[in-house]
């Protein structure tokens, strides 16, 4: 993580990020240890003093939902930018449907922050468009 040179960021995904979930905290900390342990042999790996971790699968509220980018999304034009571009009427490109959520950020999908910044993204859409229709010079 920048400028947080003692700070590990993982994600453990798909099947194995819920069985995961069920395990404690030290065994996904011996687990992670082991996979250190095992890349950086020359490396003095010390043991964390904390882990924070979120469990979304089993999260009520989310039940492990977020996007992932495949080999096949951008050869099949399903990416980012195609799930962020609105819906316009044709014949005068006015905005009618606008779409947000970290599936629609390109750089930071499958966050919680590239959710906030696809909506500041879409805020800032609206925005334009009625700049530039000459309307609401407050905003």
């Amino acid at each position: 993580v920048d400028h947080q040179p003692n700070l590990l960021v993982a994600w453990i995904i798909g099947p194995e990020g819920r069985q995961a979930e069920l395990l404690s905290d030290d065994q996904v900390i011996d687990g992670m240890m082991f996979l250190l342990k095992k890349f950086f042999k020359n490396q003095t790996i010390e043991r964390p003093i904390n882990m924070i971790r979120s469990k979304w699968s089993s999260d009520k509220n989310f039940r492990g939902s977020y996007s992932s980018v495949s080999l096949a999304t951008e050869a099949l034009k399903t990416g980012h930018s195609e799930m962020a571009a609105p819906v316009l009427v044709e014949s005068t490109g006015t905005p009618v449907l606008l779409f947000a959520g970290e599936a629609t950020n390109r750089e930071h999908f499958g966050t919680v922050h590239g959710a906030i910044e696809s909506g500041w993204r879409e805020a800032d859409r609206i925005i334009k468009y009625y700049k530039d229709q000459g309307c609401c010079e407050a905003l």
